[in-house]
């Protein structure tokens, strides 16, 4: 749904992983599913809830140790400073 661009059935199922990432305990999953409702947020340019999704997402990889997904967070970060027009932050 998120590839194409049909973003209120990306929400759906976003919200549902969310809820059953939480309750599932494992911090991977629910960081995972922060960075990608983060991204689908900044889409719809719900900039604070992104970045507010991916600071949350951000502080579980780095417990995790994941530097994949903390270099692919800060990249996402630029993005929303980027449509934004915040040109020095990105």
């Amino acid at each position: 749904a998120f590839d194409r661009g049909d973003y209120d059935e990306a929400r759906s199922y976003f919200d549902r992983d969310l809820a059953q990432a939480g309750a599932s305990g494992s911090q991977w999953r629910l960081a995972m599913t922060l960075m990608h409702t983060g991204i689908l947020e900044g889409r719809l340019g719900n900039f604070p809830v992104a970045e507010q999704r991916l600071d949350q997402s951000m502080r579980l990889h780095r417990h995790l140790g994941d530097a994949w997904a903390i270099a692919k967070i800060l990249a996402d970060r630029a993005t929303l400073h980027v449509e934004r027009g915040q040109f020095e932050q990105a």
